[in-house]
């Protein structure tokens, strides 16, 4: 399984069939739902050579259309088994340096140079991976008020963050929530799924 998982994930994705989808919904005249995708996103992922930081380690940037060249999610994330869930666990691992998002995009070369130092390992925002043969892919997900964090504004927050991967496409959904009153800090495309198709570039 991670093997296979550590195959179908590197390449580049786009949600470009989505947003012309959800963009010919859009009534004439009237404002885009704020559950609809309008504006396209891509992502890169790649498989690096670190064996510092692990055995199956894939490095990812995601940006929106609109702003090329920052770096609205990267992360790198470590494929490992864990016997507790019987699960693939992606271990999530943020850089140190600068924020957690909108960043500058970084190359891949540089990125499998650097050392466990160089992040911060999250580890109750790690990603469960399960397989899911009926639909002949991958479900992954946090464990259910798990990746919690104080942020600035908004006191004490936790994260929910569902993906399915298949060959040739990768889809997500996140959504955080403020642990005071359970109302919603920040979702993307109020939290519907982003649906990414693998292209060829």
């Amino acid at each position: 399984m991670i093997g296979e998982i550590a195959t179908w994930w590197p390449g580049h994705y786009t949600t470009r069939r989505q947003v012309a989808a959800d963009s010919a919904w859009v009534r004439p005249g009237a404002k885009p739902a704020p559950e609809l995708t309008i504006v396209a996103r891509r992502i890169m992922a790649v498989k690096l050579d670190a064996p510092q930081l692990g055995d199956h380690v894939i490095y990812f940037e995601e940006f929106r259309d609109t702003e090329p060249e920052i770096a609205a999610r990267q992360r790198v994330t470590v494929l490992v088994w864990d016997q507790p869930t019987a699960c693939v666990r992606s271990l999530q691992y943020f850089f140190k340096s600068g924020p957690t998002y909108d960043r500058k995009s970084l190359p891949a070369g540089s990125v499998a140079k650097m050392t466990k130092d160089d992040f911060m390992h999250q580890a109750a925002c790690d990603v469960y991976f399960k397989w899911e043969a009926e639909h002949q892919r991958y479900k992954g997900g946090m464990q259910p008020r798990s990746c919690e964090y104080e942020h600035p504004g908004d006191g004490l927050v936790y994260a929910e963050f569902d993906m399915i991967l298949w060959s040739d496409a990768l889809w997500y959904r996140d959504r955080s929530r403020r642990v005071a009153n359970h109302t919603i800090r920040g979702e993307i495309d109020g939290f519907s799924w982003l649906r990414f198709d693998k292209i060829e570039v």
